[in-house]
């Protein structure tokens, strides 16, 4: 930068030369000068919704618990008829579905090496899976929401498993594709006949999972009207000569934005120095792109040369489109150069 006001001054000085050696006034002549600026960025962490973090490579994503229970007078039609009365256990098959949401603003996930624990709470008088005699058979799908694709899935049989009375079996369930709707969890319970037992109709049986974090590798979450802020950086200008600032006469801030978040955004960039702000629209595009938010020359030279003036902004994500597909360490970044010209002579 200082390199440049020697060349100023050089220049200067050779136009007050050919000015004593003419007959008329010194050209007028303008020069066009571009100082960069510091570089800034927008992390994917402005437009993640509440409840998915970044971590490393992946997203981690936060489920609330979700629950569905079924009481032996709803899975064993048989045992109405028995209740509380001690008899043989009879048969019976039942299914238990429930639902886990993915968080709000969360359209969908591609699953990376995650796992979803499940939890069987027996509130039954009597061990389903190993009722006495044959042993019985519980199955786990995770789907895609209803009839969608299996996601992960478990068996287990009384041959090798047992949930003894008012005992907890937890197992969790490695996940794999795509998951653009709840997390629906379909058990299906199969008991065989069984030895002697007090029959109470009453008691639960519990399907459920725990609050639990998966691994993503991207979501895709809805972004419209979720604010990017630019962070504050120095225009680092003070060290321009006061004579060159007064013959600053138009120009502006050539931003060159990689937006990779595949949205556009529209708000203000802010110059904040000692004496003042100066606020300018901006709209940035997805993809790449280059544009001059331009000043007048008053205003360059009210923030230009001073100490402590910065930039500053916040976009707001507009409609174009609603969704955005993210993944961990995308950035929008920002090259910002001051692009100004200066009237010299006359």
């Amino acid at each position: 930068m200082r390199a440049q006001h020697h060349l100023f001054g050089a220049a200067l000085a050779v136009m007050s030369f050919a000015a004593c050696d003419l007959p008329t006034e010194a050209p007028i002549i303008e020069q066009r000068w571009v100082l960069p600026v510091e570089e800034t960025f927008i992390g994917v962490a402005d437009l993640l919704p509440a409840n998915v973090a970044e971590q490393g490579s992946a997203f981690r994503v936060t489920l609330d618990p979700a629950t569905t229970t079924t009481a032996l007078g709803e899975a064993c039609a048989a045992c109405l008829t028995l209740n509380g009365q001690t008899a043989p256990k009879p048969s019976f098959s039942t299914n238990l579905v429930l639902n886990q949401a993915l968080p709000a603003r969360v359209m969908g996930v591609e699953l990376q090496n995650t796992e979803i624990p499940i939890v069987i709470d027996n509130g039954f008088g009597f061990d389903p899976l190993r009722p006495g005699g044959a042993n019985g058979s519980l199955s786990i799908t995770v789907r895609n929401g209803a009839g969608g694709a299996v996601l992960g899935s478990l068996a287990l049989s009384g041959a090798s498993v047992s949930v003894p009375a008012g005992s907890s079996l937890t197992r969790s369930i490695a996940l794999n594709g795509t998951a653009t709707t709840a997390f629906r969890v379909e058990v299906a319970l199969s008991s065989p006949q069984g030895s002697a037992t007090r029959i109470d109709t009453s008691q639960i049986f519990t399907v459920r999972t725990i609050l639990t974090t998966i691994n993503v590798s991207s979501v895709s979450a809805t972004v419209v009207g979720e604010g990017l802020a630019i962070d504050a950086v120095s225009l680092d200008t003070e060290d321009l000569d006061q004579t060159v600032v007064e013959r600053i006469v138009e120009g502006g801030i050539r931003l060159e934005v990689v937006n990779p978040f595949g949205v556009a955004a529209t708000g203000q960039i802010t110059i904040d120095y000692t004496d003042g702000r100066v606020a300018k629209d901006l709209s940035i595009s997805a993809g790449s792109s280059t544009q001059t938010v331009s000043f007048t020359g008053a205003e360059l030279q009210s923030f230009l040369g001073v100490d402590g003036a910065t930039l500053t902004g916040a976009l707001t994500v507009s409609d174009n489109p609603a969704v955005a597909t993210l993944t961990p360490g995308q950035t929008i970044t920002i090259r910002s150069l001051i692009d100004v010209t200066l009237r010299i002579g006359g």
